[in-house]
């Protein structure tokens, strides 16, 4: 079985989004928003981040990254996974205690797909 790429940066500000807006859980892949934010991914890095090698992004690899943020997560009961990437706990770090900063952050990288997309 073939691995994909670690996760870009860009990705991991939306996927930490996410866990932010679903109150800090892990949401199952069977969930429209791992598969909104799945699709989405495969844009971001297609579009934002294309010296990237590329990656299928898909609602359990969401999923899944979620749980990477619970394991960072101080306040969470859940011990989460315990496989954490170096861009997990770079985004972690800095955007975990500024939602606003995070939220600002992911609206920058959905403003730069929109501006591609024309």
């Amino acid at each position: 079985m073939t691995r994909n790429p670690p996760w870009t940066r860009n990705e991991a500000i939306l996927a930490l989004e996410l866990y932010m807006k679903a109150s800090r859980t892990v949401l199952d892949k069977s969930r429209d928003e791992c598969s909104r934010l799945a699709k989405e991914l495969i844009e971001v890095r297609h579009v934002l981040d294309p010296e990237a090698p590329q990656a299928s992004r898909t609602a359990g690899s969401v999923a899944a990254k979620l749980a990477n943020f619970r394991a960072l997560d101080p306040s969470s009961p859940s011990a989460g996974f315990s496989n954490v990437a170096r861009v997990d706990r770079e985004v972690w770090q800095e955007y975990a205690e500024d939602q606003e900063k995070l939220y600002e952050a992911a609206r920058r990288i959905r403003s730069a797909l929109r501006k591609v997309r024309v």
